[in-house]
């Protein structure tokens, strides 16, 4: 069976929450995976698990969240994929991330 991924861009305004599961119920016949970026570039967006676990029980659909460990420590980070994982998010890409303007070069 063959996977195909649809990456959402981030939910960075939560009064737009209705037009975003719009968007997803457009792809949905399409995919097998949904992937919810988190936080890109170092802006704040709302997190990618609890989105995830949303999508998941609206949809019933397989979700991929990515996680910026440059934000968590090691127990925040065991404490949220238990959360997602008792929600139903069963896959997860974790990475450092982007760090920032003025941090490590970035512009």
């Amino acid at each position: 069976m063959a996977v195909i991924i649809a990456e959402l861009p981030p939910l960075r305004k939560i009064d737009n929450v209705d037009n975003y599961l719009n968007m997803i119920s457009g792809v949905i016949d399409y995919v097998t995976h949904i992937d919810i970026p988190d936080s890109t570039f170092a802006n704040p967006s709302a997190n990618a698990i609890l989105i995830g676990a949303l999508i998941r029980r609206k949809f019933n659909i397989e979700v991929i969240a990515n996680v910026r460990v440059a934000d968590h420590n090691k127990v925040g980070l065991t404490a949220l994929i238990m959360g997602g994982l008792i929600n139903g998010v069963r896959n997860y890409l974790l990475m450092r991330g982007d760090l920032g303007a003025g941090r490590y070069g970035c512009p």
